[in-house]
């Protein structure tokens, strides 16, 4: 009986600690204060964001989601821009991925974007610090943000977003 008491306090510990792994921040919550940074490695600050709505997303070169996501992202980049007046749209593009091999670098990221002519803003996650802020899992992940830093909508496909004027 002692060993099936510890065997259920084990199992209960290990769920909550594997919920707790997969916790995103969720709509209604404030976005967290972040740096990052341009393809050219300038600075920037969340703080400049404040009073923007935001558009960001989170994803790769690798991941077929990702690319496909990325092809309709840029058929509605224009429009996005010109239905959501003065929308900042980050998508970054990072070391995101266990295996070596599929970890994005700056000239993956430059080399995919030119291949396929797209023209949405990009920067790069480098030491995937932003992507953990966000308590992103798994990938494309979009975040959609009003003007006071709170985050409205989250969804696995920048296009399924409801309150986002596309």
């Amino acid at each position: 009986m002692k060993n099936l008491s510890v065997l259920l306090i084990s199992l209960l510990f290990s769920s909550i600690i594997f919920a707790q792994e997969l916790i995103t921040l969720k709509a209604g919550e404030s976005i967290p204060q972040f740096k990052y940074y341009t393809m050219k490695g300038e600075e920037k600050d969340s703080k400049d964001l404040a009073g923007k709505k935001v558009l960001i997303n989170f994803t790769s070169t690798w991941c077929p989601y990702c690319i496909e996501e990325k092809v309709k992202f840029e058929q509605g980049y224009k429009s996005l821009k010109a239905n959501n007046e003065g929308i900042e749209i980050i998508v970054f593009f990072g070391t995101y991925g266990k295996k070596i091999e599929r970890r994005d670098t700056k000239a993956t990221v430059e080399e995919y974007m030119k291949k396929n002519n797209y023209t949405f803003p990009i920067y790069f996650d480098a030491d995937i610090s932003v992507i953990e802020k966000f308590g992103v899992k798994s990938i494309p992940t979009t975040f959609f943000v009003d003007e006071k830093g709170k985050i409205v909508e989250v969804s696995e496909e920048y296009y399924k977003l409801k309150n986002l004027k596309k």
